[in-house]
């Protein structure tokens, strides 16, 4: 019900996690389970220069997740940032790529200039739910110019955020919660954040 990971149980409606912890989004949707097969396919869609797979993933979240991303009216897609420099070797942001397909599919604005990371941060594979939080604390900051200009185009702001992939959430709720406080520092409004990721781990 609320990160959209795939479950055990039929009978359950919150994964292990979030029965545990709060998230600082409101609804979250994946299009796969991340298996060894969706690894792969990942690794080349991150590192391999394979941006192609970003227009068919677009295809299946319209085609797979239609219902929920009416439900969310979204007005603004904003990917998952890469640290600057990380992002001049790799040459693109894998995110970007996904969040402007699904401009184009969609019809929502896509605003990769919305946030940025303000800082370099360590890998968040293999830390605690504890120590990525602890990584991730302060390393996003948000474009206030864009963020008032898109708020000029009128209310509600909600936010579409989209990463390739799902673990614990940890960089997502950074996000959410910078756009929410932000928000309400701007125009004294509350914001809505979902997230649509390419692939999720299984419920543990």
């Amino acid at each position: 019900m609320k990160c959209g990971r795939q479950l055990l149980m039929e009978d359950e409606e919150f994964c292990s996690r979030c029965v545990k912890e709060s998230h600082s989004y409101d609804s979250s949707r994946s299009l796969l389970v991340y298996n060894e097969d969706m690894k792969r396919m990942m690794y080349r869609f991150k590192y391999s220069e394979r941006r192609e797979y970003a227009s068919v993933f677009a295809r299946m979240a319209v085609g797979l997740r239609s219902d929920w991303l009416r439900y969310q009216k979204c007005r603004l897609i904003v990917p998952v940032p890469m640290f600057r420099g990380k992002k001049g070797l790799r040459g693109y942001n894998q995110a970007e790529d996904l969040a402007l397909e699904l401009e184009r599919l969609l019809g929502i604005r896509s605003c990769p200039e919305l946030v940025f990371r303000s800082r370099n941060t360590k890998p968040l594979k293999g830390l605690t739910e504890k120590e990525r939080r602890a990584n991730l604390k302060g390393a996003f900051s948000v474009n206030r110019d864009a963020l008032i200009g898109f708020l000029k185009t009128g209310l509600p702001a909600r936010f579409l955020l989209v990463d390739d992939i799902y673990t614990t959430g940890s960089t997502v709720d950074a996000l959410a919660e910078l756009l929410k406080t932000e928000t309400k520092k701007a125009c004294g409004e509350e914001a809505r954040v979902s997230v649509l990721s390419v692939c999720i781990g299984e419920d543990a």
